[in-house]
């Protein structure tokens, strides 16, 4: 079983924005990927996009399949300033 843990910073935004590790297991579980960052280091990332109590949330981890763990760096609601409608893609400049 892959065991979840979370960066310095995921738990900061989290908890500015009203986001909890049940809502993170939701979207990971249910989420819809986005993008995936295959070149990050020192492991491979992705970004999800769930809707957790009717609101999107995006949700930003690496995995690291040899050690069984998966690393929350952000999570947060996507702005329509930044993202078209779908929340999928991002508004080009």
């Amino acid at each position: 079983m892959m065991r979840t843990i979370y960066r310095q910073h995921a738990v900061q935004r989290m908890h500015e924005r009203g986001i909890t590790e049940h809502d993170i297991g939701q979207a990971i579980a249910t989420g819809e990927l986005i993008k995936s960052y295959p070149d990050d280091t020192p492991y491979p990332s992705v970004l999800v996009l769930a809707k957790i109590h009717g609101r999107a949330i995006h949700i930003v981890y690496a995995v690291s399949a040899a050690d069984a763990v998966r690393i929350v760096i952000t999570a947060y609601e996507p702005s329509l300033e930044l993202w078209l409608d779908d929340m999928k893609t991002r508004r080009t400049k």
